[in-house]
Formats: structure tokens, C-alpha cells, sequence
């Protein structure tokens, strides 16, 4: 097909909304935790953008979207050979390269999320080996079988923005780091483990939801009626859960908190995600209103219940909410928008149950084994987890020689 002008610029606009949700994570994690550590997280997550977007080029893109065998592609665009400024497939409307680092945006921004899980105490040294590898390795081979005609494809499992590929894989990884590494000095203690800046929590709300209308309205690939209604049914999914979880939160604690208020919506686009080009708006409402219990639930579960230390809770917001996100898919699936290509529950079908469980457990555990063995390796050749005087002063100035405020 030949390029299209409105398609590659709305995809040029959408890679640019993800760039800006990697900054948004880095935010959010920094709000979320203690002040000595602020820059510490946020420096991992940039360098997920550094790192990470050179190893896509190398060897990530090629090994999702190259030629595939059923479990990984081919080496055809190694580096970026045989991509140009012509569309890629025969069914892209955009360039090559534009394809290429939209794509790359969403793998290093997947990277970024298990940072969550390792916050205030894993080596930067260590991060900086691990971020190549699991693109590489667990993101790519991933992306591959869902996106790049692999074998998830090929049974027919639906992610259409990434559910799968980036939430669930990213939010187990994360458990997977926080079980590693162990708890913090001083875990469960509350006045002394509480986030130091709920701002930080709002400006990245704002960053995160604003570039979600590029993540999963760009994962049409087109400036056209898909994007359209994905961006509906994300936003109505990010308003629905914003209300659930603040009032499951309240109803517990009797106060509003303004935390919750601030992760909630997130909650929602997160689950959304797999969902938001195969569903009708109203779908995405009833979608958030539930993510937004599934995530307070889960903080309940993981972080009150079972003391993990995932110190961003990105098992709850992110991997919970996209178990209960793609096995969505299989209920709200509408012919209206996927021209009945795929059919859900409510619409009188059964046949995507199966596939979204397959899929639902293929990520999570892909996700969690993979980065569990991995930082299992690294640990062995270097310790991750800073020392117990490393840890009490703080990462920004055991680690990096700096202070994020310096306030007299």
C-alpha cells in the first residue's frame, strides 16, 4: 500500500505521546517513593529510553517483526536493514522507520514499568545490563508471538495495544525483581516507607493518561475509525476506574485519598489497553469501573496481605488489571468494530475465552520466569541490591553523588 500522509502523521504524533509516558512513569515512581531515591528511579527509567531504543535497533525489532518461525523472527532487519522509508507490510500505510520507533517506544517504555518493583535498592550498574537483555530476550520473542505472527497469533490471542505484551510481562517482571531483591530496610512502616511527593503522582497522572491516546489510539497504525474509538474507550476506561478506586479506598479507610485518586485512572488505561480497538465505548466504562477495584484489591493482597515489596504496586495497577483487561477482550469484543473478526460473551460467542487465557498466562509467566532467572544470572556475576549503608542514605547519593533537592 502507499504511504499515507494522515496515517504517518498521526503515528508520528502517537510515537511522541509514548516518548512522553516514559517520563510519566519516571514521575509517578519518584512520587511514590522516599525523597533520597527521586532521582535514583528516574535516572533507570530514562536510561530504559537510552539503553533500550538501541538494542530495539540492533536486535529487538528484527527478532519481534522479522520473518517469524512461530517463536521468533528472522534476522531480516537486523540494524534496521531491508527498512526504509516505504511501508514495511503490504498492509502499512506509514514507513518503515516510523513503524520501527513507535514500535521501540513501547518496548522501552515496558522496561520502564519493572523499575517499580526494584525501586530504592537495586544497583545502576546491573539495571543498565539487564534492560538490553530482556528486550531482547523476553519483550521481542513476546512481541513476536502476539504481534508478529507468531504462535499466540496464530491461535488466535488479541492484544491490541498491550495488554499482553506490555503490562502483563512488565507488572510480573516486576513482582519477579520485587521477590529477588527482598524488602526494604524499614518495610511496612509507614511514616517512614510513604511516598514524598503526591504531585509528582499528579503531573505523571497527567503525562500518562494525555499519552495514552497515542499508545493505544496509534496502535491502529492509522489516523482512522480504530483510533478513534480506542481513544473513546480508553479515556472512558481511565474516568471509570478513577471513580471505583477512589471509592473502594474510601469506603475502607473512610478518606479519600489523594494517592489512589492519582493511580487510579491508570489502573484503568492499563486495563483498557488490550481491549480498546475490539470494544464499543460503553465496554471501556464498565471495563475501568471494574480495574479500578481489581487494582485497590490487589494492593490489598500483594503489598497488606502477602508483604511484597513492590514498591509502585505495579503488580496491582498494571498486571491485575490486565489480567482482568484481556480476558475482557473475549467478553466485549464487539462485530460493530471488529467487523466481526472477533465476537465476545456479550455478543453471544465463546470463542475467545480459551485463546485470551492462553494468552493471559503465556504473558504473565513469560514475564515473571524471565526475569526472575535473569536477574538471578546478574546477580550472580555482581551483586544488585545496594548495601544496607547504601540503602539508608539513599540511592541519589550512594549511587549517583547528588541530591534531588537541596534544600537549606
Amino acid at each position: 500500500m502507499p504511504i499515507d500522509t494522515g496515517d504517518t502523521a498521526w503515528i508520528i504524533v502517537s510515537t511522541g505521546l509514548v516518548f512522553l509516558m516514559i517520563g510519566g512513569v519516571g514521575f509517578l515512581e519518584a512520587g511514590l517513593i522516599r525523597a533520597k531515591n527521586a532521582s535514583g528511579i528516574i535516572m533507570k527509567v530514562l536510561f530504559t529510553a537510552v539503553i533500550g531504543l538501541i538494542a530495539w535497533f540492533i536486535l529487538g525489532f528484527t527478532i519481534a517483526f522479522g520473518n517469524t518461525n512461530g517463536w521468533i523472527g528472522a534476522l531480516d532487519y537486523i540494524a534496521l536493514n531491508n527498512v526504509t522509508t516505504e511501508p514495511l507490510f503490504s498492509n502499512h500505510t506509514i514507513p518503515g522507520y516510523l513503524f520501527f520507533i513507535y514500535q521501540g517506544m513501547f518496548a522501552a517504555i515496558t522496561v520502564a514499568l519493572i523499575t517499580g518493583g526494584l525501586a530504592e535498592r537495586m544497583r545502576f550498574g546491573p539495571w543498565l545490563v539487564f534492560i538490553p537483555i530482556w528486550i531482547v530476550l523476553i519483550y521481542a520473542p513476546l512481541a513476536n508471538w502476539v504481534w508478529g505472527g507468531g504462535w499466540l497469533a496464530k491461535v488466535g490471542v488479541l492484544d491490541f495495544a498491550g495488554g499482553i505484551v506490555v503490562h502483563l510481562s512488565a507488572a510480573f517482571g516486576s513482582l519477579a525483581s520485587a521477590l529477588i531483591l527482598g524488602r526494604r530496610i524499614g518495610f511496612g512502616t509507614p511514616s517512614v516507607m510513604s511516598g514524598h511527593n503526591v504531585t509528582y503522582q499528579f503531573l505523571a497522572l497527567f503525562l500518562l493518561w494525555f499519552g495514552w491516546n497515542g499508545f493505544n489510539g496509534g496502535s491502529a497504525l492509522a489516523a482512522n475509525g480504530i483510533a478513534v474509538s480506542a481513544m473513546v474507550a480508553t479515556n472512558l476506561a481511565a474516568a471509570g476506574a478513577g471513580l471505583s478506586t477512589i471509592l473502594a479506598g474510601w469506603a475502607v479507610t473512610k478518606k479519600p485519598s489523594a494517592s489512589l485518586g492519582a493511580n487510579g485512572p491508570i489502573a484503568g488505561l492499563a486495563a483498557v489497553t488490550p481491549a480498546s480497538g475490539y470494544i464499543e465505548p460503553w465496554a471501556g466504562l464498565v471495563i475501568g469501573l471494574i480495574a479500578g477495584v481489581v487494582f485497590y484489591v490487589g494492593v490489598l493482597f500483594f503489598k497488606d496481605r502477602l508483604k511484597v515489596d513492590d514498591v509502585c504496586d505495579v503488580i496491582s495497577i498494571h498486571g491485575m488489571t490486565c489480567v482482568w483487561g484481556t480476558m475482557s477482550v473475549a467478553i466485549f469484543a464487539s462485530p460493530m468494530i471488529t467487523n466481526d473478526a472477533a465476537v465476545g460473551l456479550v455478543y453471544g460467542s465463546t470463542s475467545l475465552v480459551g485463546v485470551q487465557a492462553l494468552g493471559t498466562v503465556v504473558g504473565a509467566s513469560f514475564g515473571f520466569v524471565g526475569t526472575y532467572v535473569l536477574l538471578r544470572i546478574i546477580n550472580a556475576v555482581k551483586p544488585i541490591r545496594v548495601n544496607p549503608e547504601e540503602e539508608e542514605i539513599g540511592e541519589d547519593v550512594s549511587l549517583h553523588g547528588e541530591k534531588s533537592y537541596n534544600i537549606t
